[in-house]
């Protein structure tokens, strides 16, 4: 298929499943009631500034995710470059359907001129395997919070299909960026873009197949994560139990997997927290009221990555060799 035309058809997808996704919200409020999700939206209202702030520390932890990446590449770059970029990355990683691969894509495109194409490329794929290994691991108590709460079925069976989705990505992530028989077979259509796929396995391989200091970077965004919807689900008037939290957490992980195609998860996410009102013990409107308010943080976090100046290079080399530091240290 002709690129151009690609890009239209992929733009049409967007736009329609944009429309499906606003039209399920439009059908939830008429369910809930608009005066009830108002007064639920009111409740949560004192804890949104405290989960924007988590959002933002959030980003804060991807992009020193992202500089671990690159140290183990060898090449340091400062997190006070890194960190804008990670903030301008946001909204693609929102709005934009599978956000994620192309937020990784777009800061390897900026960083590159920092790191070289080889490690910046292999940062950005390493990083969306490692961000599926966390959603595995935090996975892991959602889903044990979840069985001791409703037992071995619905919200329970979808926690555990979506973990064992993710580290099994994750995993196919890592052994294929790695295997040699992708190079070669590339190698036979161009010699040239088989010398890429060879210099970034190289440099995925230098990084490790699962590097600890980057993966527990990606573990604390997700606990400042569940840290949101724990606060989000007691303003709605769920119990104040670090149970409730997982719950929650438990409750998007779903919804999210569910609509990973859809801008913002605009939809999914809602009808997720929707049908799970009962098992959380909240009211409809109440539930709703959840992903709502992480709409409301999610798309103001957006804003503020819109709003940064274009990311530059700064003037001066920002670039040095983490082998030559760690011997002028040992």
């Amino acid at each position: 298929m002709d690129p151009s035309r690609r890009r239209r058809l992929q733009w049409i997808v967007h736009i329609v499943l944009a429309i499906l996704g606003v039209t399920a919200v439009a059908l939830l409020v008429r369910h809930v009631g608009v005066e009830r999700l108002g007064q639920a939206m009111a409740d949560c209202g004192p804890v949104l500034p405290f989960v924007l702030l988590l959002e933002a520390a959030r980003s804060c932890a991807d992009a020193w995710r992202t500089q671990l990446l690159y140290s183990r590449g060898g090449v340091h770059v400062p997190f006070r470059r890194v960190l804008p970029v990670q903030i301008a990355s946001y909204p693609l990683s929102l709005l934009v359907p599978a956000g994620g691969a192309a937020s990784e894509a777009y800061k390897a495109s900026i960083l590159a001129e920092d790191t070289g194409g080889p490690v910046a490329a292999a940062a950005a794929t390493t990083n969306q395997a490692l961000q599926l290994y966390a959603v595995f691991i935090v996975s892991i108590p959602c889903g044990l919070a979840a069985f001791a709460a409703w037992g071995f079925r619905g919200f329970t069976i979808a926690i555990l299909v979506q973990a064992l989705t993710a580290i099994g990505l994750a995993t196919a992530i890592q052994i294929a960026t790695r295997h040699r028989a992708i190079g070669a077979l590339v190698s036979r259509v161009s010699s040239k873009a088989g010398e890429h796929v060879s210099a970034h396995r190289t440099a995925v391989t230098d990084m490790s197949f699962i590097p600890f200091g980057p993966l527990g970077a990606a573990l604390l965004s997700r606990v400042a994560w569940c840290a949101q919807y724990g606060l989000l689900i007691v303003a709605a008037g769920g119990a104040p139990r670090f149970e409730s939290a997982l719950l929650a957490s438990g409750v998007q992980l779903v919804g999210g997997a569910a609509g990973d195609l859809v801008p913002a998860q605009i939809g999914a996410m809602d009808g997720a927290f929707a049908l799970a009102a009962s098992p959380l013990g909240l009211a409809p409107a109440a539930a709703l009221s959840i992903a709502m308010a992480m709409h409301v943080v999610q798309l103001t976090w957006a804003v503020v990555g819109i709003a940064m100046p274009p990311p530059k290079r700064p003037v001066e080399p920002t670039v040095t060799e983490v082998t030559s530091a760690s011997a002028s240290s040992g």
